[in-house]
């Protein structure tokens, strides 16, 4: 099974509101959603549930080319979840 990474607002302005949802993550995986990419800030952290999902806020970043792609990573097992364009 894949792991998934959706955010809720398809646009918003610099430190406007942001919800990451993850599913299908491992069982209290940790996984953090980068800006850019590995390298780049972690926008965001979460912990899965039992389940292996998670909610958790975060703010627009600063975009001065508009669109942003935002990456999760689960730590411990180190895979790339799908990224997100917006």
């Amino acid at each position: 099974m894949t792991a998934g990474l959706s955010v809720s607002q398809a646009s918003g302005v610099y430190q406007s509101s942001l919800t990451f949802t993850g599913t299908a993550f491992a069982p209290y995986e940790n996984v953090q959603i980068y800006t850019y990419g590995v390298g780049s800030g972690v926008l965001a952290s979460a912990t899965a549930d039992g389940s292996g999902s998670f909610t958790t806020p975060a703010r627009v970043p600063l975009s001065p080319y508009a669109l942003r792609l935002f990456l999760g990573m689960a730590r411990a097992a180190e895979s790339w979840e799908r990224p997100i364009s917006r």
